[in-house]
């Protein structure tokens, strides 16, 4: 994540490890480095990693895109939207479950983790014998390489279930066609590479955020052993791995909600794993979201629209809502003292709603055509008090310390501004009068044990997370009817869709069909595609 290395040295090393980029297994890397005759020292090994960072953080050419059509589309959170339902159909498909195997999301999410984890498999088989002065910083490399193929890992087994399972990179007179793994090894893979990642990152406390800011630490990758842990139903190593990042005493919430997503400049002390899309000096290679999100009329291209049911699932006096929806007629700040004034007509916007969460205002926008820096903030603090919460309750813990947590991120929610500090106007008054939402002085209350704590549970997740794309996998881990039932009511058009889907395609999406073809059919389909 951190992007110091020149645009030289990037050119270099995507030569290097290009060959995963159509087909993750089949082209011979091309170019005068190799991975033979290269990584040879720790300064090599490190500028290795440095790709490594750039295949999960870059937009352009990466799977941002397709992380967010995924997880905020497919739920019950947002619309497509675009400028008409001809506007990149494939996602529609996805979010209908009628997706063919040659759909261009699923098709590029494959493609571009699978060429991550080539990157990490070269790191960590060439670490243990490249040149190194300090042994602690060998463990360091390559615990970073495991997060990171761990984390591709995960997002491609919430997508796709059991995979191919790579942990080499793979000469080309070796087999190649790979079958897929059962769902079970696969996360066995994947929580055995956390834990050894865990064990050989420094604590984020040991790290100086001055030039280490968004490189993993130990608590990244406890945080994301949690998160996998929950997401394949294993509470207690999700418990006790939530409580180890909670336990790490480094991690506060930013005290009022906005800021955790206003704050471009700097380390922010709620970001368990963040994604930097600018450095510390503000440059970077930028990110492609604000503007995909951004209103057709304000220089955007429309699309992950709010839902009304999104909307209507906050509680009154809860000021997070301010910040996850701009409505149609919300007024911003222009280029000098001009207003923006958000339109979200003459295209298919759902609901006339866009993500605040990814709004830039536009003195700090570039064009419609260029990246903006703008990090995604993947894993925050909250997420790990509620991982602990849920886990902690399925476990059987005690409910009023279940309580205490959730109490902790509605608390945040409480003191929180309750006008948006970046709307048009000078005072407070007239920044509120110039949002369209408005919310009501009372304060939300604490959840207290007599109440539901499951749904308090998934009340909290989805009003804290909401267009940070996690709610499509929420849904799946809480269970097919759960999932169903919120799409029909969310998506007024889904209830005749439902008809046509069961367990087994909610579950995993389809395997892209040119890797199926690839092997002979050595890898299998999934069920019901």
């Amino acid at each position: 994540m951190k992007k110091t290395i020149s645009a030289i040295a990037i050119t270099i090393f995507t030569l290097v490890v290009s060959s995963c980029e159509d087909s993750f297994l089949d082209k011979r890397p091309y170019g005068i480095l190799s991975a033979d005759n290269f990584y040879r020292n720790q300064e090599e090994i490190w500028k290795g990693l440095i790709v490594s960072y750039a295949r999960v953080s870059f937009s352009y050419g990466s799977w941002d895109t397709p992380r967010f059509e995924i997880g905020d589309m497919c739920s019950d959170d947002a619309h497509k939207g675009g400028e008409s339902d001809n506007d990149q159909p494939h996602i529609s498909d996805l979010a209908y479950f009628r997706a063919l195997s040659n759909n261009r999301t699923l098709n590029t999410f494959w493609t571009r983790a699978y060429s991550g984890i080539y990157n990490n498999n070269i790191v960590i088989t060439k670490a243990p014998s490249a040149s190194y002065s300090d042994e602690s910083l060998r463990r360091r490399h390559i615990g970073e390489a495991k997060f990171l193929r761990a984390f591709c890992y995960f997002q491609l087994a919430r997508v796709f279930g059991g995979l191919p399972l790579i942990n080499k990179p793979l000469e080309f007179d070796e087999n190649l066609n790979i079958p897929r793994s059962t769902v079970e090894d696969t996360y066995d893979f994947i929580k055995k590479d956390l834990l050894e990642a865990a064990a050989n990152l420094p604590s984020i406390k040991d790290m100086d955020m001055t030039t280490e800011w968004g490189r993993a630490s130990r608590e990244s990758a406890l945080g994301y052993l949690a998160r996998a842990a929950l997401y394949f139903h294993d509470f207690e190593v999700a418990r006790d791995a939530a409580w180890e990042v909670i336990d790490s005493k480094y991690f506060v919430l930013t005290p009022d909600y906005q800021d955790i997503f206003t704050q471009l400049d700097g380390p922010n002390k709620e970001s368990v794993v963040e994604f930097l899309n600018q450095d510390t000096q503000g440059n970077g290679n930028g990110t492609a979201l604000t503007i995909w999100y951004r209103s057709r009329n304000s220089q955007g291209y429309g699309f992950d629209c709010p839902t009304s049911d999104l909307a209507n699932e906050f509680e009154p006096g809860d000021p997070r809502r301010l910040f996850t929806i701009i409505d149609h007629g919300d007024k911003f700040p222009g280029n000098g003292l001009d207003i923006e004034v958000q339109n979200h007509t003459g295209y298919i916007t759902g609901e006339l709603m866009h993500s605040r969460k990814m709004f830039l205002v536009k003195p700090l926008r570039s064009s419609r055509y260029a990246n903006d820096a703008k990090n995604i903030k993947d894993l925050r603090y909250p997420d790990i008090l509620l991982m602990y919460a849920e886990a902690l309750l399925e476990t059987g813990g005690d409910r009023q310390v279940v309580c205490d947590y959730i109490n902790m991120v509605r608390e945040r929610a409480r003191n929180s501004r309750k006008y948006d500090i970046e709307a048009y106007g000078n005072t407070p008054d007239e920044k509120k009068a110039n949002r369209v939402f408005q919310v009501d002085t009372i304060d939300i209350p604490d959840v207290t044990v007599e109440m539901d704590l499951t749904a308090a549970i998934r009340h909290e997740r989805r009003v804290e997370f909401a267009m940070e794309y996690q709610r499509f996998y929420d849904l799946k881990r809480w269970g097919y009817d759960y999932a169903l039932q919120r799409l029909i009511q969310a998506r007024g058009d889904f209830g005749p869709v439902a008809n046509n889907i069961n367990p087994n395609k909610f579950a995993a999406y389809p395997i892209p069909q040119t890797e199926i073809d690839r092997t002979g059919g050595v890898i299998k389909q999934n069920v019901g595609w």
